[in-house]
């Protein structure tokens, strides 16, 4: 039996090896790409994988770890608001996207992980998949990078008519999350009490598994957006 074969960057982050365990349940042959293979052979999620290192910064190590893939999931990105890593998150959230789209020579589907923070106008504002990113209102380094990031995955998809899923995620929270996330050190820390949360705004809260839902879709549409 000749199974389809999916390759994950990020595969041994939060979300990725969610995205994994789905893969592998749904019958794919699953890459997951990752910088040290040695330390992604510690997580057991990955377990019944096919490890392959990669850089996002080197083309190359992109189109051989992609090599023979139907379906690629664009998952790995550095997270933070630190806004002293502003030149980092660009690099590897926009830049790397596009090393990833120009590694690509034949796949049947492709799925950017993006955030809802692409989508803010304002702090208060209610959104949709159709919201535009307003720099002079809402400016931080991650979400500008992921917005710059979709609109490279928009032009390159809509030229080349291959069916895209772009996946707005908010505030993700869910088992497995060991390393941990952004958002579970903030919970961490809120837990022993050593970060109050006050908040006057409404927080956007997804698990794991409404994201991994549409990883593993097919469809002829060429562009479909999930918020």
């Amino acid at each position: 039996m000749t199974h389809k074969i999916a390759a994950v960057t990020g595969a041994n982050g939060f979300l990725g090896c969610h995205i994994v365990t789905r893969l592998l349940r749904d019958g794919y042959h699953v890459k997951s790409l990752v910088r040290d293979k040695l330390k992604a052979q510690q997580l057991p999620e990955l377990k019944n994988t096919e490890l392959v290192e990669y850089q996002l910064d080197n083309i190359s190590s992109i189109k051989k770890a992609i090599k023979n893939t139907q379906l690629l999931i664009h998952a790995a990105a550095l997270h933070t608001r630190s806004l002293a890593q502003k030149k980092q998150i660009l690099e590897t959230n926009v830049t790397g996207t596009e090393n990833v789209i120009k590694a690509i020579d034949n796949i049947d589907q492709f799925v950017f992980v993006s955030s809802i923070r692409s989508l803010m106008t304002t702090k208060k504002s209610l959104i949709t998949e159709t919201t535009p990113y307003d720099f002079a209102k809402f400016d931080t380094p991650y979400g500008s990078s992921k917005y710059l990031a979709e609109q490279t995955c928009l032009n390159y998809f809509h030229s080349h008519r291959l069916p895209l899923y772009l996946i707005n995620p908010a505030v993700i929270i869910g088992p497995n999350d060991l390393q941990p996330s952004y958002n579970g050190k903030l919970i961490r820390k809120h837990l022993r009490q050593s970060v109050v949360f006050v908040t006057p705004a409404m927080w956007s809260i997804c698990t794991p598994k409404e994201n991994i839902h549409y990883c593993s879709l097919s469809s002829s549409k060429t562009c479909w957006c999930y918020f």
